[in-house]
């Protein structure tokens, strides 16, 4: 057979009363509406969600799918590229729906396609994982807390010979490197874009000073390697309506880093300007630099670069995970710029109140 007489597999050419067996055989619910929004068909599955005959009826008058309209109104009647919310009903199913436009051949909208997902399980699931770490993590801070507060108490006792100030500083140490990442895990969570639930607090916030105390706190880790931190800030920066615990986090993270990964004698650079309608905050290094490989899953979660000059640098993966998520949720980004033996500089950029978003 040549190809002109192979069979057609677009769907035009199979017998109508197979169409209603390949609705029913899709296990999500699937719903078909015209113009006025008025079902045309839909699959078993969808009818199970209404009670009644749902074909016939409109969208308006199905108080369970009502919601429905708003993924159009949303997507400004096109939906062209799928339009994602989440619908949850009254027996705790929770369904992520779909929607693709039909169109006539000369293009005008004659109806949708809705495609119900249920993500019941998996809204279940890290629910469980949310609170499970919610719950370690609050439970560890007292113990670490307590821990810290004997230890630093122990010269008080009586006086410490040399071996027992080195013991009591890794306990210290390693103290300090606990909380650090119970307090990573606990940002983490709140700002994963699937499962994370934080809204931004907006205050007005004088970025200026705060980086200066930034660059503060970490003089004396930074004298303990010979690094020489510079700081820049352009006189024109703005107070502005931000998050100020979140940024303040994730400039930290950024000035940490480059204190931990610069080899000892090197130098760091902390710089805040203004540029056209953003602010911009980076922290650039003269260490051993990243690969561009590396650097394309730099920002993903629990993602560490190996390197035997690293390899006694502690570390949880989570920090640039959490300067990127809260760049982004102040409407801006964060992004690397590195070359192999020459430095990087890590950045930071959110906009200005009026400025469009990304």
């Amino acid at each position: 057979m040549n190809h002109s007489e192979q069979p057609s597999h677009d769907g035009r050419d199979l017998p109508a009363d197979w169409f209603p067996a390949i609705l029913d055989s899709i296990p999500d619910p699937v719903i078909v509406v015209d113009g006025d929004l008025t079902v045309r068909a839909c699959n078993a599955a969808a009818g199970a969600l209404v009670v009644g005959e749902i074909a016939g009826r409109s969208l308006r008058e199905l108080a369970v799918l009502a919601d429905l309209i708003g993924v159009l109104q949303a997507d400004a009647g096109g939906a062209e590229n799928g339009h994602t919310l989440e619908i949850a009903l009254g027996d705790s199913r929770v369904f992520a729906p779909h929607v693709s436009a039909l169109r006539s051949a000369d293009g005008a909208i004659e109806g949708w396609v809705f495609v119900l997902r249920d993500i019941s399980l998996v809204k279940r699931i890290h629910g469980s994982m949310s609170d499970f770490l919610g719950t370690v993590s609050h439970d560890l801070r007292s113990p670490l807390t307590f821990m810290r507060g004997y230890v630093d108490m122990l010269g008080m006792v009586g006086d410490l010979n040399e071996r027992q100030e080195g013991f009591a500083g890794k306990i210290a140490d390693g103290i300090t490197q606990m909380t650090d990442i119970v307090e990573k895990v606990l940002e983490a969570g709140k700002l994963d874009p699937e499962t994370g639930n934080y809204q931004l607090v907006r205050e007005a916030t004088d970025l200026q000073g705060m980086v200066r105390q930034i660059a503060g706190e970490f003089a004396e880790a930074a004298a303990r390697k010979r690094l020489d931190i510079h700081c820049s800030i352009a006189d024109d920066v703005p107070v502005v309506p931000v998050d100020r615990a979140m940024l303040r986090s994730a400039f930290t993270n950024l000035v940490e880093n480059a204190v931990k990964y610069t080899p000892d004698d090197g130098q760091i650079g902390i710089d805040l300007w203004r540029e056209d309608r953003q602010l911009l905050f980076r922290v650039r290094d003269d260490g051993f630099g990243i690969q561009p490989e590396d650097q394309a899953r730099l920002f993903e979660r629990h993602v560490r670069i190996h390197r035997k000059e690293w390899k006694r640098v502690k570390g949880s993966g989570l920090g640039l995970f959490i300067v990127r998520s809260v760049a982004r949720r102040h409407g801006g980004d964060a992004w690397v710029e590195s070359e192999a033996g020459a430095g990087s500089s890590f950045y930071v950029s959110i906009p200005l109140p009026g400025a469009p978003g990304p």
